[in-house]
């Protein structure tokens, strides 16, 4: 295609491509550049705007979860064997908090400045005691050796609390499994309610691992 300037000369450009050129590049003084090229920072906007709403999202979630175990759930490492064989040394005890605490339950609990892992036995309004040769009772009620109800072992008194012992409003009377070495009720008295941490809701045998 032929055209004429100001100065009445000739000139010369490609048919369809306009005084822009061909192939979809505009001309300047310093040589043709494509219209789609852009620069390195254009082209990593995008990329920087994903993983901004990425680490955003990570953060929430994080927090989420922290939430969650401070608020609701606890974990502890227990010690002794108090509970054994349901709870063994060095086990990694998942319990939940603010979780309404029935019989034969395992839960957490502090006491003597502890956390300590027990079974719930008896709640309040109930009489507990032990006789000479290890038959624990609720209410006058023999309680004989049972798994149902959590009594694994003969439950002989460990010098600590008086029975028989009525429990009072809002507590517990907790003994541990393992009745030879436990440390419970049986030393401490009973435990308020305030003073229980959770009931145990998983463990998991970190010395299988």
């Amino acid at each position: 295609m032929r055209s004429i300037n100001n100065n009445g000369k000739m000139k010369y450009g490609r048919c369809g491509s306009g005084s822009h050129g061909s192939g979809g590049r505009v001309f300047s003084r310093h040589g043709y550049r494509s219209r789609s090229s852009g620069t390195s920072a254009d082209k990593s906007r995008p990329f920087l705007s994903r993983l901004a709403a990425f680490l955003i999202e990570l953060a929430v979630t994080a927090g989420l979860v922290a939430a969650v175990f401070t608020l609701m759930l606890g974990v502890t490492v227990q010690h002794g064997n108090d509970m054994y064989p349901a709870i063994r040394d060095g086990d990694i005890i998942l319990y939940l908090r603010h979780s309404e605490i029935l019989n034969t339950e395992a839960v957490v609990y502090a006491a003597e400045g502890k956390i300590r892992t027990g079974r719930t036995a008896a709640c309040a309004g109930t009489i507990v005691g032990c006789t000479g040769d290890g038959q624990l009772t609720f209410d006058g009620i023999f309680m004989p050796v049972s798994f149902e109800r959590g009594i694994y072992q003969r439950t002989y008194a460990a010098g600590g609390e008086r029975l028989p012992l009525t429990i009072e409003e809002n507590n517990y009377f907790i003994l541990g499994d393992n009745r030879d070495e436990a440390k419970d009720s049986r030393i401490f008295g009973q435990i308020g309610k305030e003073r229980i941490k959770g009931r145990v809701i998983g463990i998991l045998r970190r010395r299988q691992i």
